[in-house]
């Protein structure tokens, strides 16, 4: 199973969405990894994308939360907090434990139900607020 890119995932920021795309290719590129039995190899590759990517992603949203004056965006910074943590603790694990079965598991499990839940929760919220209220986007 991969996941998909859809419309209905877009925000319509094409820089958040261009953004989106790619960590959604990164995770099927894993994914497809994972089937033909080669997740640990691709583990490393992927923690190290994911490092770059929170810090990149989330700098740029913040700082459009930030000069928008986004209502939400306390909730919205202490979700990506969470994952930059989590991506961090999958970090150290792999550095102390390996690219470990149950690691690759517990990545693919928790990837799968952040990315959806996030961008069709909070980045569809932010996305509707710079749309609607400033037209910027």
């Amino acid at each position: 199973m991969t996941l998909q890119w859809s419309d209905e995932l877009s925000i319509n920021i094409g820089q958040i969405d261009e953004q989106h795309k790619e960590i959604f290719k990164r995770y099927n590129l894993f994914l497809s990894a994972c089937k033909s039995g080669a997740g640990r190899g691709a583990l490393l590759e992927l923690i190290s994308f994911l490092s770059g990517y929170v810090a990149d992603h989330f700098d740029h949203e913040e700082k459009l939360m930030n000069e928008y004056n986004y209502p939400d965006r306390s909730t919205h910074k202490k979700e990506h907090s969470e994952l930059a943590g989590l991506v961090h603790t999958f970090k150290v694990k792999l550095e102390t434990e390996g690219p470990t079965l149950s690691l690759v598991a517990e990545i693919n499990r928790f990837l799968l139900d952040w990315l959806v839940d996030h961008i069709r929760k909070r980045d569809m919220e932010l996305g509707a607020y710079l749309n609607q209220k400033w037209g910027l986007f």
